[in-house]
């Protein structure tokens, strides 16, 4: 009797702890992770639009997401970032383009902070369900200062490049 009391016991701790999503919970991938010139970058997307602090104007529609990039560096990059770590001063410009209707949107992802970690995001009202096409620039850190002197210099950045991912929205994920 005392050993299911300890158990009942145990069950209502843990019952009471606060739930913690964990990294990416709700997050609806878009394709493998792309890793170029020594970073990673990955893709993905909570199906509702999320609140800003400071906030930003509304973005309405029946099919907004949040839009989320994380980018990395890897092992072995040569820009001086530890593996993991995020990679912050870049400027993310992205075209998604509703395939049926071949309709595009532009915008750039700004840097942010939520419970999943740092990234670059936008609330986007996509123009409807269906395929997908989600293009990214990744550019070098604009305003990151990088060591030049001879004994503490690192490799100069990358030049800018271009990724893109294909998916279906669906709504209601």
């Amino acid at each position: 009797m005392s050993c299911r009391w300890a158990a009942l016991g145990v069950w209502l701790v843990l019952a009471a702890l606060p739930a913690v999503p964990a990294r990416g919970q709700g997050l609806v991938p878009v394709g493998e992770p792309a890793v170029q010139a020594g970073i990673r970058v990955r893709v993905g997307y909570l199906p509702w639009a999320v609140s800003l602090d400071p906030p930003r104007p509304a973005v309405e529609g029946p099919h907004v997401i949040h839009l989320q990039v994380e980018v990395e560096a890897v092992r072995g990059n040569p820009y001086g970032l530890d593996p993991d770590d995020d990679v912050p001063y870049l400027r993310i410009p992205f075209v998604l383009v509703h395939e049926p209707t071949g309709r595009r949107q532009e915008g750039v992802l700004e840097p942010m902070v939520s419970r999943d970690g740092f990234h670059y995001g936008a609330n986007v009202a996509l123009i409807g369900p269906g395929p997908q096409s989600l293009t990214l620039e990744v550019g070098p850190p604009e305003g990151l200062a990088r060591h030049t002197d001879p004994r503490t210099e690192r490799r100069s950045w990358w030049a800018a490049f271009t990724l893109t991912w294909r998916f279906r929205y669906t709504p209601g994920e």
